[in-house]
């Protein structure tokens, strides 16, 4: 045997232990001390275990110190033994010298005894397969004799008995062991005997010795365990020890069983029957729970029949027995009922069999009998109704013992305990019974069991129903029972009547069913009058008699009842837990043997479940509409739990429904329907609330008036629970039709007053119809439902109840009465159910198609065939005729609804046979007047339609070919196109594209709609579907041909136009983007050139409408067709001339911008910006078509000129930094016209940029004159200045003129170019100092002083060309004239500011004319008058200082030049005294010092026309020096020796330093005739030279000039 000590340790432990011993017993035993050491020297000659048994002497000191009866040396000796129990040294021969050694010991202290029963278990374990027989008794002896020997401590006794309990179920347990050796002799019966091991045969000896406590013939000789002197207590104790750990044995072992026969039974019986013994009785008791088990029935047959029936006559009297043995008895069947396969096992084994004892059934009799006895039917208290049971007497409580008689083991008497404990016992068998039964039932009907078990389980319940039917009943009505035990008495009950259903006892199946629904309906009836209890109440007696009082009244005939107190208990609705509890009970029931009930089953539940439905949720919805009203008189009394527990009751029994099978449901929705049509009856007939019973006469109970539309609403929702089934049911769909069929029956009935009823019939139908519809749409378990069957169903459910409503007549009565108004509801509500359907079905929708329209239409039809408007024009009816058209309002607003919800989620799915039909239905809602909203809603619906025609044309596998297109076209042109959209054999494509047609067409006559919104609507959803789904149209031929064309013709009055503004520009935009798009291929088909051209006439007549909103509108979308038709190729020039055409038709008047007209937003000053904005466009356009003609352009020119003299601008703008917005689209039409055009467009366009490059002068002037005393002073600051446009025309006038290299004799000779020139000159002659916005940008003046030069030098280039003799000598003499009148300006002085400003400019600007003119002096044109114009102005600009009095005097005296020379030659200086008084400076002094140059620099011109110029410039510079010298010369006479002024010093120095110059250049050309002349003319001043030599000093350097040039003259002279 393996052990856990290792050798080593274990020996140096015994030999320490050995010489302990040996040490010890020196002087009290030498025998002991030699028999140690000897073992000590045993010990250490040994290795391992398995040599020590080799040594027999090495246990002898252990033995012989036990022997001893020395406590010390028994000590260590046990102490050594128990080392020696865990390993197997020991050997065999000595086994029992230790067992006597144990034994000696067993006599010492309580230590030692103690230590002993410790090892013994030990030491058995370690050698049983030695301790046999005697040393199997001889080991038992160890503790027996413990217990035998009287006054030991109890440590020890109880020690000693539990390792006796041990022993002897280690010693049967070991009887298990299959022994190859049997040699003993057992016997099996009274005459067999067997053959068996030693174990086998110990384990038979010792039961055989337990079984004989008390025997007075018992012999303990050769017996194991000697029981004479072990308490009977402690033997039972034993016996049922082992009757519960061994039953394996007890099972298998025959001889065993015979001694459980023949000697336990008989000793348990006598215990049980004749001990009075209380312990005795519990011990015998509880082997006999042990005994009557399910494996000993066939072992113990007749044995337990015998005890069972013992154990029913304890407690039927038959044996005198006290209350605690009953009370056992009792408690022993509640343990064999709680097994119902053990109590199944006694009835087939005693009940079924006659001629033996009928256990159960006498059983159940007798609990009959105990409960009948007045001492427990006062317990009770069993009333005929059910109460609150709030005292109770029977309870958990107090009534059960806190632990069970059969379990006090350590009592020694009875306790007290409360008889009503009897109760409790019988309630808890017969509950164990019923509930087995119940289960039983259902596992024999689940598993399929054998048909002997279902027959066998059948006859034990027909056998046990009526005495178990009247205990539960019994216990039902018992007012007494507290809550738990009233539970359990109802789940019990609720288990007898579930086995009923299951094993197909339909009588009393129907029999406890019946009683539910007594018992939950008649409880709440006598709850409400049930007196407060008093103490004199809670009297048995007086309890009882109050109850049965009340509950007589309650169940006798209710319509013999009068007065308050019968009326107010029929309207009760008192319910309270047990009642509540019941009804569970009956729904838990119809939960699970629904799918097996019969109509009668079903009519029981259904009318207990409409009572509670009226308890719990109080009277239907219409009771506040009946003609008998009622009052109820309490609230339910339960707690909200016990509520909701009903109520889930009520749930389970809806789903448990789905597991019915077809015809079980039928069962039920047929019962629920009659129940329903006995309901209507009731109502109909004279039954009246307050006069209404629960129960007939009959004990039955009647329908619940006060709940009327129960029934229809449980149909509802079995219908909804059960959908499936009905969605998926054959052909024949019994349940469906029925269902269907009554709801509508109940719907249209007119017959039925209340409307709410009516109404509610419709929610459940609807209802039923929306749940059908998500199951069968529902993916799981789509692929097992015909869906198209099911949404055919469904559909036609619906059209079910609209026909019928729709066949009803409609009279003045059914108005008034509130039918009509009642009917417009249910179309309503079925309207919203259509909607859920297909807001469901989705795309799976597949057919029935022709239904859904049909019900969409009805309320169309039935308004209009509604007689309600012939009713008379009273008050009351006005005011039932309002309501009723607020219903026919909301009924077409839902079908809209419904309508709308088509074509958002399943247009797609549609068949074609349907598609007009759409199309025409959604007219319907178009035109309808009753909501705006609903018509401008529906226009947006074609798309929709398109969208679907645009995917069927995708899915055409084949193309439109030519011929088809051929005969299509035809067709639709011979007006035959409603036909073939109708005829379902018309070919694929030409119905797609007849659909198409007939939609655009229906979708443009809504645009002749008065009402704006559905105008606007129309339109746009028009060209969004030309935007969408053009890929998929006919051919546009088609589309034109049929539809636009019409459209563009079509024309309304100015008023309408006038209001639709908006409708325009929607109209012009989409047709614009509409034919950019789809009508642009020109050279393919002829009739787009004509669409267009309908187009720009359809614009054409809009823009000349007297209103500027709608002509801003056409403008505006008139530059977009511009841009649309640049991108176009190849565009017809028909089309190019009609839209100039359609340009310049806009008449520009002006009007004031700042008052809009038609109170719109839009002025002419903005739609003449809009028509320019439109101009860039338009030229490109013409441009690349090659169409602008000088005629085009003028007249274009010519609208841009009247835009630019636009006199006034809007609000709060100015144009004098920055053009206008208007003018600055006139300077970007300008700017279009690009550079280098040929000379006549550029001679048109340079004279419109003179024009308007002059407007600031002269036409600002005429708006002022005009105007000005029209506006007031703040308008007329809106006057423009034009001023920021002139400048900014003057530089593209700079540009173009730039662009013109060379001009042509036509351009010259063009009487256009003197004009440009008048323009030119004007800025220049105003010498205006406008500026750009650039802050070194040149002034006007000066940009068009330039602009002018460079136009003459070009006209120049042409005089010196061949083609000069074909310009006219007018025109060349009037461009001089005008060339030197220019040319003069800069010499001209305005003011001393302005001319400071200037003169820089003026000098440069001069300089260049200057050069210009000389170099043209060649020309013939160029005449003496032009140059005496030009060197007069010269001349006139030479000047310092104005004139004094003298000088006036002398011009004013000479006719000419010459003269005045002379004169001043000729001046006295002696005589005529000046004045001292300086002369005014003139300004200007740069530019008179030049012209004082340039008349001495024109005498000595060298070039071609000298002599013209020096003729010219003679007389001038002449007198121009003559009027230096003379002032000079009397100046300094006057001021003697005062200096000369600065300026008049320079100036005379200017002069004499000239005349030097030209002597010079005189001098050089002596000798010829002109320069004779010239010395002659120049002689005058030769006088005032010599004049001027004497004060020349005053000067420096002055007199060498004088001198010199005296010099000069002389020499000429001479």
């Amino acid at each position: 045997m393996s052990t856990k000590i290792s050798f080593r340790k274990f020996s140096d432990e015994l030999f320490t232990e050995l010489h302990a011993l040996s040490a010890e017993s020196k002087r009290r035993s030498s025998e002991v001390r030699h028999a140690s050491e000897k073992s000590i020297e045993i010990l250490k000659t040994v290795h391992g275990f398995e040599d020590l048994p080799r040594h027999p002497d090495f246990v002898t000191p252990f033995v012989l110190s036990c022997a001893s009866k020395n406590a010390k040396l028994t000590s260590v000796s046990v102490q050594c033994l128990q080392k020696m129990s865990l390993v197997n040294c020991i050997p065999d021969d000595r086994i029992e010298d230790v067992l006597d050694a144990f034994i000696d010991s067993t006599h010492l202290a309580a230590e030692i005894q103690l230590k002993v029963l410790q090892i013994i278990p030990l030491f058995f374990k370690t050698y049983s397969q030695v301790i046999t027989g005697k040393l199997c008794s001889k080991l038992l002896l160890c503790c027996s004799s413990l217990i035998q020997v009287p006054n030991k401590a109890p440590v020890v006794f109880g020690t000693a008995s539990a390792t006796l309990q041990q022993l002897i179920s280690d010693i049967l347990e070991r009887a298990t062991i299959d022994q190859e050796s049997r040699a003993s002799r057992v016997a099996v019966n009274n005459t067999d005997f067997i053959e068996v091991g030693s174990f086998r045969h110990d384990a038979n000896r010792l039961f055989n010795d337990l079984c004989n406590l008390k025997n007075g013939s018992y012999n303990p000789k050769n017996c194991i365990l000697n029981v004479e002197s072990i308490p009977e207590d402690y033997g039972l104790e034993v016996l049922e020890s082992v009757l519960r750990n061994h039953k394996r044995l007890f099972a298998t072992c025959p001889d065993l069983q015979f001694v459980l026969r023949t000697r336990a039974v008989p000793l348990l019986l006598r215990s049980i029957s004749s001990s009075k013994s209380f312990p005795i009785v519990v011990r015998s008791a509880r082997c006999l729970a042990l005994l009557i088990q399910e494996e000993f029935l066939a072992i113990l047959e007749l044995e337990l029949e015998i005890i069972l029936f013992l154990l029913i006559n304890i407690l039927s009297n038959e044996i005198e027995s006290p209350i605690w043995k009953k009370i056992i008895s009792l408690e022993l069947f509640q343990l064999v009922c709680k097994n119902f396969a053990l109590v199944l096992g006694i009835f087939n084994s005693y009940d079924v069999h006659p001629d033996r004892k009928q256990i159960l059934k006498s059983l159940l009799g007798t609990f009959k009998g105990l409960l009948s006895q007045k001492d427990y039917h006062e317990y009770l208290k069993v009333l005929r109704v059910l109460t609150r049971g709030d005292t109770p007497i029977v309870s958990q409580e107090y009534s059960v013992a806190k632990i069970p008689f059969i379990d006090l083991l350590d009592k020694a008497s009875a306790p007290l305990v409360d008889q009503t404990y009897v109760v409790y016992l019988v309630l808890a068998v017969t509950n164990s019974i019923s509930d087995g039964m119940g289960s039983q039932a259902v596992s024999v009907y689940q598993k399929q069991a054998k048909e002997e078990e279902v027959k066998s389980l059948k006859l034990m319940y027909n056998e046990l129903f009526d005495d178990l039917f009247f205990i539960h009943k019994t216990f039902l009505y018992a007012s007494t029972l507290d809550t738990p035990l009233f539970h359990s008495v109802v789940r019990a009950f609720q288990k007898l009547s579930h086995s009923a259903g299951v094993l197909e006892f339909e009588d009393k199946l129907n029999k406890c069913l019946r009683l539910f629904g007594i018992a939950t309906v008649e409880s709440c009836h006598a709850m409400v009058e049930a007196p407060e209890d008093t103490e004199s109440d809670r009297s048995p007696t007086t309890a009882s008699t109050v109850i049965n009082t009340i509950s007589e009244s309650i169940i006798g005939n209710s319509s013999n009842a009068k007065g308050g107190f019968e009326a107010n208990l029929q309207h009760s609705r008192a319910i309270h837990q047990r009642t509540i509890s019941v009804f569970r009970a009956l729904m838990s029931l119809s939960l699970s043997l629904g799918s097996s009930f019969s109509s009668n089953n079903w009519k029981e539940v259904l009318k207990t479940w409409q009572w509670m439905s009226y308890y719990l949720e109080g009277p239907s919805r219409d009771s506040d509409r009946s003609p008998h009203g009622f009052k109820t008189v309490q609230n339910p009394r339960a707690s909200s739990s016990d509520i909701s527990a009903a109520k889930s009751s009520i749930i389970k029994l809806y789903e448990s429904t789905q597991h019915y099978s077809s015809f079980s449901f039928n069962v039920m929705i047929s019962s629920v329907i009659q129940q329903s049509r006995e309901c209507a009856k009731l109502t109909a007939s004279s039954y009246t609330p307050e006069g209404h019973s629960s129960m007939d006469g009959g004990k039955v109970l009647n329908t619940c008036i006060f709940n009327r539309d129960f029934f229809i609403a449980q149909l509802g929702e079995l219908s909804q629970i059960n959908i499936w089934r009905l969605v998926n049911e054959n052909k024949w769909r019994a349940s469906w039709d029925l269902v269907i069929s009554y709801l509508v029956e109940v719907a249209t009935s007119r017959e039925i007053v209340n409307e709410k009823l009516r109404l509610g019939a419709v929610d459940v139908f609807n209802n039923i119809i929306s749940r059908a519809a998500v199951v069968s749409s529902n993916p799981e378990v789509h692929q097992k439902t015909d869906t198209e069957a099911a949404q055919g169903r469904l559909l036609t459910a619906l059209m079910q109840m609209i026909n019928s409503i729709m066949c009803l007549k409609r009279t003045r009565d059914d108005v008034r009465n509130g039918a009509v108004e009642t009917e417009c509801d249910i179309l309503f509500q079925v309207l919203r159910t259509l909607k859920g359907l297909l807001d469901i079905f989705g795309d799976s929708l597949q057919g029935a198609w022709d239904v859904v329209f049909k019900i969409i239409n009805c309320p169309f039809v039935i308004i209009s065939e509604s007689s309600v408007t012939e009713l008379p024009n009273h008050e009351e009816d006005s005011s039932i005729l309002e309501t009723i058209d607020s219903k026919h309002n909301g009924v077409i607003k839902l079908s809209f609804e419904v309508f709308k919800l088509i074509f958002d989620d399943f247009l797609q799915t549609l068949p074609l046979d349907v598609v007009k039909d759409v199309i025409d239905t959604l007219l319907n809602f178009v035109r309808q007047d009753r909501d705006l909203n609903i018509s401008f809603s529906s226009i947006s619906q074609f798309w929709l339609i398109g969208d679907y025609l645009r995917t069927c044309v995708s899915k055409v596998p084949s193309e439109f070919t030519d011929s088809q297109k051929s005969t299509f076209a035809n067709s639709v042109e011979d007006g035959h196109l409603v036909s073939m959209i109708s005829d379902q054999k018309t070919e694929p494509c030409s119905l797609y594209y007849g659909l198409w047609l007939y939609l655009l067409k229906k979708l443009v006559e809504c645009t002749n709609d008065e009402r704006i919104e559905v105008k606007n609507g129309a339109i746009q959803t028009f060209f969004r579907i030309i935007d969408s789904h053009s890929s998929s149209f006919p051919p546009w031929e088609l589309i034109v041909h049929e539809i636009i064309k019409p459209f563009l013709q079509q024309r309304s009055n100015f008023e309408e136009y006038l209001e639709s503004g908006e409708y325009v520009n929607i109209t012009l935009k989409g047709l614009i983007h509409m034919f950019a798009l789809y009508l642009a291929k020109f050279s393919h088909i002829s009739d787009f050139t004509e669409a267009w051209s309908l187009l720009v006439r359809y614009m054409a007549d809009l823009v000349i409408l007297p209103s500027f909103e709608i002509s801003f509108i056409v403008l505006s979308n008139l530059r977009e067709l511009l841009e649309a038709v640049l991108k176009i190729e190849e565009v017809p020039n028909r089309i190019t001339n009609e839209l100039y055409q359609l340009w310049c038709g806009y008449n520009v008047i002006y009007a004031d911008p700042a008052n809009p007209s038609e109170l719109k937003r839009k002025t002419n000053y903005d739609c003449v910006e809009e028509l320019l904005l439109c101009y860039p466009l338009l030229h490109q356009l013409m441009r690349g078509h090659n169409l602008l003609d000088p005629g085009k352009v003028e007249n274009i020119l010519s609208i841009l000129n009247s835009a630019a003299r636009y006199p006034l601008l809007p609000e709060f703008s100015s144009d004098n930094q920055k053009p206008s917005t208007l003018q600055s689209a006139v300077l970007e039409c300008i700017r279009t016209f690009e550079l280098g055009q040929q000379l006549d467009f550029e001679l048109l366009i340079l004279d419109q940029i003179s024009t308007i490059m002059a407007l600031p002068f002269d036409t600002r002037a005429r708006i002022q004159m005009k105007l000005g005393p029209k506006l007031s002073s703040s308008s007329r600051k809106r006057i423009p200045s034009f001023e920021a446009m002139s400048y900014e025309v003057c530089n593209c006038f700079s540009q173009r003129l730039s662009s013109i290299t060379v001009l042509n004799q036509s351009f010259v000779s063009s009487k256009r170019l003197l004009k440009i020139l008048k323009s030119l000159s004007i800025p220049v002659i105003n010498k205006s100092l406008i500026k750009g916005d650039r802050s070194n940008s040149a002034v006007l003046w000066t940009l068009s002083s330039r602009c002018f030069y460079s136009l003459a030098e070009k006209i120049l280039d042409v005089f010196h060309s061949e083609e000069a003799g074909h310009v006219p000598e007018g025109m060349k003499d009037a461009f001089f004239d005008m060339f030197i009148e220019v040319a003069v300006v800069p010499l001209k002085r305005l003011d001393s500011n302005t001319d400071l400003l200037t003169e820089q400019d003026d000098v440069e600007e001069f300089k260049h004319f200057r050069e210009k003119l000389l170099q043209q002096l060649n020309l013939e044109s160029l005449k003496g008058k032009h140059l005496k114009k030009f060197v007069s102005s010269v001349w006139s600009a030479s000047f310092f200082h104005e004139v004094d009095d003298i000088e006036d005097e002398i011009i004013k005296s000479s006719e000419s030049l010459e003269e005045v020379a002379q004169k001043l030659a000729a001046f006295p200086f002696d005589e005529v005294l000046e004045s001292t008084r300086g002369q005014k400076h003139l300004s200007k002094y740069k530019t008179a010092a030049l012209c004082i140059q340039d008349l001495a620099n024109y005498m000595m011109f060298e070039g071609s026309g000298f002599e013209k110029l020096r003729t010219v410039c003679m007389p001038f510079l002449v007198a121009r020096y003559a009027f230096s010298l003379r002032r000079y010369i009397s100046d300094a006479m006057l001021l003697n020796r005062a200096p000369i002024a600065k300026d008049k010093s320079m100036e005379v120095a200017l002069v004499l330093g000239g005349l030097r110059k030209v002597l010079g250049y005189i001098s050089k050309a002596k000798g010829e005739m002109a320069c004779d002349k010239t010395i002659r003319d120049l002689q005058v001043l030769y006088p005032l030279i010599l004049r001027a030599i004497p004060v020349s000093q005053k000067v420096s350097g002055l007199e060498t000039i004088v001198q010199e040039v005296s010099l000069d003259f002389t020499k000429l002279l001479h």
